[in-house]
């Protein structure tokens, strides 16, 4: 299923972990994963213009924000984005090159999102952390339009603050999900059929969320796609890794929002794999994936 340059790309990836005698503790996986990230991190592009910011709300911890403006992006909607990491991993750093590249080909200002991560910070902070953030924005920017956004679990992330917004919030034009994870049934489906996927298996999945959730938690079930309603819910793009247990998730959520009467598609990119967007520089399919996000969070802002 996957041609020279993406099996490149995985191998790549692979050689970035180190081998240990022993299994890695939560900081070392932190540090590995990190490091991988960094070794694709491409320069910003010129004229772009990045800052950071804290924001405190509600009486949690300090949230930290990045901001990405490019040169065209007066007077138009802003893309707000939650990174993936199995909530577990990740940070405004893993992700500044993908977020640095959306935002200039996209021509939006988009506003990345630090959460705190289990397990030492188990569900719900991350929700919490990430609701707060897009509150200040609308409270700090009144009556500008924006886009929610993320990869993996920042996807999870941004369906579920669509879910909690849409009775209420007219401003948000779309939500645009990377390789989502959606809570779909690991007992069925792609999460059998990919179960040993590269870059992404189901024993990997099973791991992040006993983390998230905890081995006794019942609000594991509390995900996207076992929400009742998908009715109000904005316009949404996903596109899927068609290697990858987490691939039906996304035509599935799509097929939920189109039954409740809204506008949603699913983009199945064969050939490709979970965490595929740091291989935009490395493989022309990833590349052209990434062209299609592009397009899509253009489509997505469109105000007129």
């Amino acid at each position: 299923m996957l041609d020279a340059e993406v099996a490149a790309f995985i191998a790549k990836t692979a050689s970035c972990y180190p081998e240990r005698v022993e299994p890695p503790t939560i900081s070392q996986i932190r540090e590995d994963y990190e490091a991988m990230c960094a070794q694709f991190a491409a320069p910003h592009p010129v004229g772009l213009q990045v800052a950071d910011t804290v924001i405190e709300a509600h009486g949690l911890p300090p949230i930290s924000l990045r901001w990405y403006r490019p040169p065209d992006a007066s007077g138009r909607p802003a893309l707000i984005y939650f990174h993936g990491g199995g909530f577990v991993m990740g940070g405004l750093e893993s992700h500044d090159s993908i977020c640095a590249d959306l935002s200039f080909d996209a021509g939006l200002e988009v506003m990345a999102v630090d959460y705190r991560l289990a397990p030492e910070h188990p569900f719900p902070a991350a929700l919490k952390d990430v609701a707060a953030a897009v509150e200040h924005f609308c409270a700090t920017q009144p009556g500008r339009p924006f886009l929610l956004a993320g990869d993996s679990a920042g996807a999870w992330l941004a369906a579920r603050v669509s879910h909690q917004l849409r009775a209420s919030q007219g401003r948000l034009l779309g939500q645009l999900l990377i390789y989502p994870t959606l809570g779909g049934d690991v007992d069925k489906g792609s999460y059998l059929v990919h179960a040993e996927a590269p870059m992404l298996t189901r024993g990997d999945i099973l791991w992040y969320s006993q983390h998230f959730w905890g081995t006794e938690n019942p609000a594991l079930q509390d995900g996207p796609l076992v929400q009742k309603d998908f009715s109000l819910l904005p316009p949404t793009v996903i596109f899927a890794a068609s290697c990858d247990p987490l691939c039906d998730d996304g035509p599935a959520y799509a097929a939920k929002i189109k039954a409740a009467g809204g506008k949603a598609q699913c983009v199945m990119e064969d050939g490709l794999v979970h965490g595929y967007l740091r291989g935009r520089k490395e493989a022309s399919k990833i590349k052209d994936s990434f062209t299609r996000i592009v397009q899509a969070a253009r489509i997505l802002s469109k105000t007129d």
